[in-house]
Protein backbone atom coordinates (compact mmCIF):
# COMPACT_ATOMS: atom_id res chain seq x y z
CA UNK A 1 0.00 0.00 0.00
CA UNK A 2 2.85 2.38 0.71
CA UNK A 3 4.02 1.99 -2.84
CA UNK A 4 0.86 2.96 -4.24
CA UNK A 5 0.68 5.82 -2.36
CA UNK A 6 4.21 6.96 -3.10
CA UNK A 7 3.33 6.36 -6.29
CA UNK A 8 0.16 8.20 -6.44
CA UNK A 9 2.17 11.70 -4.45
CA UNK A 10 4.46 11.61 -7.12
CA UNK A 11 1.83 11.74 -9.68
CA UNK A 12 0.07 14.30 -8.26
CA UNK A 13 3.50 16.67 -7.71
CA UNK A 14 4.13 16.03 -11.11
CA UNK A 15 1.20 17.37 -12.55
CA UNK A 16 1.44 20.10 -10.08
CA UNK A 17 4.80 21.00 -11.81
CA UNK A 18 3.59 20.57 -14.95
CA UNK A 19 0.53 22.88 -14.46
CA UNK A 20 2.11 25.46 -12.79
CA UNK A 21 5.99 25.70 -13.80
CA UNK A 22 4.95 24.97 -17.28
CA UNK A 23 5.95 28.11 -18.96
CA UNK A 24 9.47 27.94 -17.38
CA UNK A 25 9.92 24.51 -18.00
CA UNK A 26 9.13 24.74 -21.76
CA UNK A 27 9.43 28.43 -22.45
CA UNK A 28 6.06 29.00 -23.59
CA UNK A 29 6.52 31.82 -26.41
CA UNK A 30 3.73 34.35 -27.98
CA UNK A 31 3.63 32.60 -30.72
CA UNK A 32 1.18 29.58 -29.29
CA UNK A 33 -2.64 30.80 -29.45
CA UNK A 34 -4.18 31.04 -26.12
CA UNK A 35 -6.35 27.98 -26.86
CA UNK A 36 -2.61 25.87 -27.20
CA UNK A 37 -1.04 27.71 -24.46
CA UNK A 38 -4.23 26.29 -22.03
CA UNK A 39 -4.11 23.01 -24.09
CA UNK A 40 -0.16 22.26 -22.84
CA UNK A 41 -1.43 21.93 -19.38
CA UNK A 42 -3.66 19.17 -19.60
CA UNK A 43 -1.21 16.62 -19.80
CA UNK A 44 -0.29 18.00 -16.04
CA UNK A 45 -3.59 17.94 -14.84
CA UNK A 46 -4.02 14.24 -16.06
CA UNK A 47 -1.09 13.56 -14.58
CA UNK A 48 -2.66 15.07 -11.40
CA UNK A 49 -5.78 13.29 -11.84
CA UNK A 50 -4.01 9.81 -12.03
CA UNK A 51 -2.55 10.32 -8.95
CA UNK A 52 -5.91 11.55 -7.21
CA UNK A 53 -7.24 8.21 -9.25
CA UNK A 54 -4.69 6.22 -7.06
CA UNK A 55 -5.38 8.14 -3.73
CA UNK A 56 -9.33 8.61 -3.61
CA UNK A 57 -10.68 6.13 -6.30
CA UNK A 58 -13.31 3.82 -4.62
CA UNK A 59 -12.42 -0.06 -4.82
CA UNK A 60 -12.34 -1.96 -8.12
CA UNK A 61 -15.69 -4.36 -7.38
CA UNK A 62 -17.97 -3.35 -8.42
CA UNK A 63 -16.12 -2.21 -11.88
CA UNK A 64 -18.59 0.52 -12.62
CA UNK A 65 -18.19 2.64 -9.78
CA UNK A 66 -14.98 2.35 -9.77
CA UNK A 67 -14.78 3.02 -13.10
CA UNK A 68 -16.77 6.49 -12.69
CA UNK A 69 -14.81 7.22 -9.81
CA UNK A 70 -11.74 6.87 -11.55
CA UNK A 71 -13.37 8.86 -15.08
CA UNK A 72 -14.72 11.77 -12.54
CA UNK A 73 -10.74 12.03 -10.52
CA UNK A 74 -9.37 12.63 -13.81
CA UNK A 75 -11.67 14.74 -15.25
CA UNK A 76 -11.06 17.03 -11.93
CA UNK A 77 -7.64 16.38 -12.47
CA UNK A 78 -7.77 17.84 -16.56
CA UNK A 79 -10.22 20.90 -15.06
CA UNK A 80 -7.44 21.77 -12.48
CA UNK A 81 -5.07 22.02 -15.27
CA UNK A 82 -7.52 23.89 -18.32
CA UNK A 83 -8.30 26.11 -15.34
CA UNK A 84 -5.02 27.58 -14.85
CA UNK A 85 -3.92 27.63 -18.42
CA UNK A 86 -7.02 30.25 -18.50
CA UNK A 87 -6.28 32.15 -15.32
CA UNK A 88 -2.59 32.22 -17.46
CA UNK A 89 -3.39 33.05 -20.91
CA UNK A 90 -6.51 35.71 -19.30
CA UNK A 91 -9.71 33.55 -19.95
CA UNK A 92 -8.90 34.25 -24.27
CA UNK A 93 -9.59 30.80 -25.31
CA UNK A 94 -13.59 30.23 -25.81
CA UNK A 95 -13.02 26.45 -26.72
CA UNK A 96 -11.50 26.10 -23.62
CA UNK A 97 -14.29 27.95 -21.33
CA UNK A 98 -16.44 25.15 -23.61
CA UNK A 99 -14.29 22.60 -22.62
CA UNK A 100 -14.01 23.32 -18.93
CA UNK A 101 -17.85 23.50 -18.91
CA UNK A 102 -18.11 20.01 -20.45
CA UNK A 103 -15.55 18.54 -18.01
CA UNK A 104 -17.36 20.19 -14.85
CA UNK A 105 -21.02 18.40 -16.66
CA UNK A 106 -19.10 15.01 -16.55
CA UNK A 107 -18.03 15.84 -13.10
CA UNK A 108 -21.64 16.73 -11.59
CA UNK A 109 -22.66 13.40 -13.12
CA UNK A 110 -20.12 11.31 -11.94
CA UNK A 111 -20.72 13.09 -8.29
CA UNK A 112 -24.50 12.15 -8.71
CA UNK A 113 -23.51 8.49 -9.80
CA UNK A 114 -21.75 8.02 -6.65
CA UNK A 115 -23.57 9.33 -4.10
CA UNK A 116 -26.57 7.04 -5.20
CA UNK A 117 -24.56 4.27 -5.33
CA UNK A 118 -22.95 4.38 -2.30
CA UNK A 119 -19.25 2.05 -1.73
CA UNK A 120 -20.22 -1.30 -0.21
CA UNK A 121 -19.03 -1.60 3.50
Amino acid sequence: MKARSALAWSLVLSGLVLVFVLDALLGISSELTPFEQVFLRIPGGALLGLGLVLLKARPTEPRLPFAVSALTWLTLGAIFGRAVGLIAVGGESPIQWAWLGLECVVVVLGALYLRANPPLA
